[in-house]
């Protein structure tokens, strides 16, 4: 009996952690803006609609330059790349965009999307606006590594490069 209850004591604490590392990968819009703002950086946020869902995201970097789109693993946000936004060589050769996927960060949390196929969908405005005749690399962590995989096949016209972290 002792022993059971201390599988059940590890198994509370172990969600605990969990819930408690899934909500501190979020962070508010002001907290984005303040990041950038202490490293007197300028990078702006976004917000589409695709279907119901409000899709979120960030873009900093050379605005002609060829884009890296950063794709965050599960759990996770866009926060996982904001570091990246912020580094002087990647911003003076690239447009960066780092989006929370659907039901992560401030795209509709908690209402996740279990398709890649429609997550790849809800992704692919960002492909389309910023296309403009430049390369397209995809960076994947986690999950988010087979999510690329799938959007490189799909949008073969848009996507040039894949890059995985941990996928």
């Amino acid at each position: 009996m002792l022993k059971v209850r201390w599988i059940i004591l590890f198994l509370i604490a172990g969600v605990t952690i969990t819930f408690h590392s899934c909500i501190s990968f979020r962070m508010s819009s002001k907290e984005i803006d303040q990041f950038f703002f202490s490293k007197d950086l300028t990078a702006t946020q976004h917000s589409f609609r695709k279907d119901f869902r409000e899709l979120h995201y960030v873009k900093a970097g050379d605005p002609n330059g060829p884009l890296v789109l950063f794709l965050h693993g599960s759990p996770g946000s866009l926060s996982a790349f904001i570091h990246f936004l912020a580094d002087s060589v990647l911003r003076k050769e690239s447009l960066l965009i780092t989006a929370d996927r659907p039901g992560f960060g401030s795209s509709n949390f908690g209402n996740g999307e279990p398709s890649l196929k429609a997550q790849a969908e809800s992704m692919k405005p960002i492909l389309e606006k910023y296309k403009a005749n430049r390369p397209i690399v995809l960076v994947g962590h986690s999950l988010a590594g087979a999510l690329i995989v799938y959007m490189a096949v799909k949008y073969q016209d848009f996507v040039d490069g894949l890059t995985f972290v941990a996928g």
